[in-house]
C-alpha cells in the first residue's frame, strides 16, 4: 500500500510544522507534536530513526507516544503496513 507511505510522510511533515509553529505561538504544546511528527517520518528514514532512539533513551515518556502511533499507523518497514 504505497498510499499509506505517502500519508505517513505527509502527516509527519504537517505535524512537525505545527510543532515548530506552536513552539513560537503557544496554542498546542510543540514539545509533544515534534516527536510525533519525527516518529512518523522515521518510519521511512533510517538516519532519523537512529536519532530518535537516542531521544527515547533520554526521554522515556516518548516511548508511550511511539507505541500508540505504531498501533495507529503501522510499523512501516517490517511489512506490516
Amino acid at each position: 500500500m504505497i498510499w499509506k507511505k505517502y500519508l505517513r510522510r505527509t502527516a509527519g511533515v504537517i505535524i512537525c510544522i505545527l510543532g515548530l509553529f506552536s513552539m513560537l505561538i503557544p496554542l498546542i504544546p510543540g514539545i509533544v507534536l515534534l516527536p510525533i511528527g519525527l516518529y512518523l517520518l522515521s518510519l521511512d528514514s533510517p538516519a532519523l530513526k537512529r536519532h530518535l532512539e537516542l531521544l527515547y533513551v533520554r526521554y522515556p515518556v516518548f516511548l508511550r507516544i511511539r507505541a500508540s502511533y505504531r498501533r495507529l499507523f503501522g510499523r512501516g518497514r517490517d511489512g506490516q503496513e
